[in-house]
């Protein structure tokens, strides 16, 4: 299925995001120049990874009968250089509520990290997920 976004800027680093459904501004921080009244572009790039990851999580659970009640996703990201490569790393912890066993862990994990969006970024990037029980 094709998607469309639109990009347009708006003044300094603000820009205006559509789609055919919906629309939002994105900036960047005041630190960088921005006035911060939106998300910047790898916050937003980070955030399509964890939606698609609890989204992910939720219809794997659905599917397969796992009893998640809830599912969170943190993100904290960095970048690593090595031989002068620089390398942008993804930590994702995810947090599942239920009556879930150490196999529906494991399994939530494995499914995780081949949500779609995680399968675009990579191998460009490092990405590496933790599963916990809340």
């Amino acid at each position: 299925m094709p998607q469309s976004v639109t990009v347009s800027s708006i003044e300094k680093y603000q820009v205006l995001v559509r789609t055919p459904t919906h629309s939002w501004i994105g900036d960047e921080p005041t630190r960088i120049g921005g006035d911060n009244l939106g998300p910047s572009p790898f916050e937003q790039l980070v955030a399509a990874l964890g939606c698609c990851t609890v989204v992910t999580c939720h219809m794997y659970a659905a599917r397969k009968k796992i009893p998640l009640e809830k599912v969170w996703a943190d993100l904290n990201t960095h970048w690593e250089k090595n031989d002068g490569k620089e390398t942008f790393h993804v930590d994702v912890l995810v947090r599942a509520r239920g009556e879930l066993s150490d196999e529906d862990l494991e399994r939530l994990k494995a499914v995780a990290a081949k949500c779609p969006v995680h399968k675009v970024l990579c191998p460009g990037c490092v990405i590496r997920f933790e599963v916990e029980r809340v």
